[in-house]
């Protein structure tokens, strides 16, 4: 017990040693003071820190790494897969006419291009005939690679509720060559990666003779470039955004690709069989199902980015998994 000198009041003062918090502070008032007048109830106040907000989004929540800057998240699937299907439904007609327009571009260029090597081939020699070939051959692929890096730009923009985000068909030429880079760097190993197989069953195979090798190259590699499209697929399938919304270098997005989806395995295996069963379905209605099917595909992955990287997004109404657009 303790005693205040200026108005007599008695209160409770805390043992240290005991390594608690303080009882609430209790005041009595001496009856015999002359200051009973001035004297105040004292108010106790929580040393507790404030209870965390329920209704925090959950984006705030810590990253599990950081990397080069991007903070990772874990997500599960159904937050991808719920977040995608509010954002879709409030503007699908945004990525449906983006796909459409790509389709239109890339359409007519591939008509251009046929209508013109047909023209030369009837009256070029044959090496200048090769060489506009080559041509084509280059622009269709940069073409591409334009529109590829455009229609996932719109796809990011769609899920930010971006004003106009047609816009982004018109992506920046450096994103499109970082694009074109990394995905000659992954081809190149691929390609390696196949030809060391090749070579490997070759040497185990030669001693069945012509036929036998034939077989077991055929089989054995059909195989084992199914098995790798499909691991490619599911480790690297953040890299095309990546690349795309110009988070990293050409280089680092295939390595922030991987580390990605290691932190994302289970909800990055789903997200690919989401989107081989859609692509499937769209196929089965002579293609035109893929007017639907794909644009979804394309924000569901655009979805699935922004969440794993811990970026703002808008499905139009406030939940825990955005932050509030401001």
């Amino acid at each position: 017990m303790a005693r205040c000198p200026a108005c007599d009041a008695t209160f409770y003062v805390a043992d240290e040693s005991l390594g608690s918090a303080s009882p609430p502070v209790v005041a009595t008032i001496d009856p015999d003071s002359e200051s009973n007048s001035l004297a105040a109830p004292l108010k106790s106040e929580s040393l507790e820190p404030p209870l965390a907000n329920p209704y925090q989004p959950a984006s705030h929540c810590e990253p599990i790494a950081v990397l080069d800057d991007v903070e990772i998240m874990s997500r599960s699937i159904e937050e991808v897969v719920s977040r995608t299907w509010k954002i879709f439904r409030a503007r699908y007609g945004q990525l449906i006419l983006a796909f459409f327009l790509a389709a239109l571009i890339g359409g007519t260029a591939l008509l251009a291009m046929c209508a013109m090597l047909y023209t030369i081939e009837q009256w070029a020699e044959e090496i200048v005939f090769n060489l506009v070939v080559l041509v084509c051959l280059v622009f269709g692929g940069l073409l591409a690679s334009y529109l590829a890096v455009g229609l996932a730009r719109n796809a990011i923009a769609v899920a930010r509720n971006d004003p106009s985000p047609l816009r982004e068909l018109l992506p920046p030429p450096q994103l499109v060559i970082r694009f074109i880079v990394s995905g000659a760097v992954f081809g190149i190993v691929i390609a390696v990666a196949v030809g060391s197989l090749s070579a490997m069953l070759w040497m185990v195979a030669r001693p069945f003779g012509g036929d036998g090798l034939a077989l077991i190259l055929l089989v054995v590699s059909a195989l084992g470039g199914t098995a790798l499209s499909v691991v490619s697929a599911w480790l690297l399938w953040p890299w095309f955004f990546l690349v795309s919304d110009g988070k990293t270098t050409a280089l680092g997005a295939i390595r922030f690709a991987g580390t990605l989806t290691l932190h994302n395995k289970q909800t990055s295996v789903l997200l690919v069989v989401v989107a081989f069963v859609l692509a499937t379905t769209g196929a089965s209605a002579f293609n035109l199902g893929l007017l639907i099917t794909q644009p979804f595909t394309h924000l569901l992955f655009a979805v699935a980015f922004l969440q794993m990287t811990n970026q703002a997004f808008d499905t139009g109404e406030f939940d825990q998994g955005q932050f509030p657009q401001d």
